[in-house]
Parts: C-alpha cells; sequence; structure tokens
C-alpha cells in the first residue's frame, strides 16, 4: 500500500502539480487524457495532504470533443437507474452501489441480486446502469473482456448483445478504463 501511495504521490508531482495553480479555485474539472494518461487514475493521486478526489470533482473524457458534447447537452433527469454492486472480489462495489442507488432513488441490486440475469431482465428500461464489479480486460483479446457477476462470468460477446437503447453505463470495477 505505503508502495502505490508512494507512487501516486510521485505522478501527482509529475502530472497534476504543475496544474494546480491554475485549477485552485475550480471544483469541477474535465480530464481528457492523452495516450497512456488515459490509463492514470487522476482521482487517486495525492499530494501529503489529500488525494484528488477530495478536492475536485473529476471527470474523465475520452476526447475533447465529447467533453464539450457532454457540457452543451442540456441534461434531463434519468427516469430509471439499474445499479448492481458485487463485492466477492471487489470489497467496496456494494457500499458504492448503495450510495449510487440513493443518489437515483432506487434500490440497489447487491451480492446474490448482482446477477446476470439482473442485468439482461432490467437493462432496456433502464436510462443510466451503473454496475460496480469486478471486470477483466483482455489485452490479447479484447473480445474475451469480461464483467463478474455474483452467478458468473459475462463476457464481452454479451454484453454487445444487450439492448440498452439510450442508456448511460457507468462501469466501476478493476480494468475497465483500460483499453488496447
Amino acid at each position: 500500500t505505503e508502495r502505490a501511495r508512494t507512487r501516486l504521490r510521485r505522478l501527482h508531482a509529475l502530472v497534476w502539480q504543475p496544474l494546480a495553480p491554475a485549477l485552485a479555485g475550480c471544483t469541477r474539472v474535465i480530464v481528457v487524457p492523452h495516450a497512456q494518461l488515459g490509463a492514470l487514475p487522476f482521482a487517486a493521486l495525492e499530494d501529503e495532504s489529500a488525494c484528488l478526489a477530495e478536492r475536485h470533482e473529476l471527470a474523465v473524457a475520452p476526447s475533447a470533443r465529447s467533453a464539450l458534447r457532454g457540457l452543451l447537452r442540456q441534461p434531463a433527469p434519468p427516469a430509471r437507474a439499474l445499479v448492481l454492486g458485487e463485492s466477492t472480489r471487489l470489497p467496496h462495489a456494494a457500499q458504492e452501489a448503495r450510495a449510487v442507488a440513493d443518489l437515483f432513488g432506487t434500490e440497489a441490486h447487491i451480492g446474490k441480486e448482482a446477477t446476470i440475469a439482473t442485468l439482461r431482465a432490467a437493462a432496456g428500461d433502464a436510462d443510466v446502469i451503473h454496475l460496480a464489479c469486478h471486470a477483466q480486460f483482455r489485452t490479447d483479446t479484447p473480445v474475451f473482456s469480461a464483467l463478474h457477476l455474483h452467478d458468473g462470468v459475462l463476457p464481452a460477446e454479451a454484453i454487445e448483445a444487450l439492448h440498452l437503447p439510450g442508456a448511460v453505463v457507468v462501469l466501476s470495477g478493476c480494468e475497465t478504463a483500460l483499453s488496447d
């Protein structure tokens, strides 16, 4: 843990500290990382007193175009949210799922309820889908990437087959921000 924190502090000094004076008064920050910086856990970067997530509301966008599109779009409050949290391999997923479900005024499907069947049954009716679970990205063959829910593994191919008309999907898990 201490080695990881030391590296996060070092990354903070290299990447964020030069920007800190310009962002000192900003509450919300959109980060558009370039190339390998996309794998950097910006929210976890820390100096000696706090991590970035404690100072800023951070959003990471894949491109400036998508960030601008999101900023210019008039937000509509989501009517239906589907929230799953599976903590077998990701210890804080259930706690996260409860917090997200509370934000949307809905119930979280946690533990034994965080199943592939639940996802398939309710995904088509949801405006927002939040999945807090272990995930695995396969750089050798991305199609073998998968989400791990309580009742098994949901491979990328099965995820692509889900009918999600207009839903915003949030993947909160190990290796969900990686790409080949």
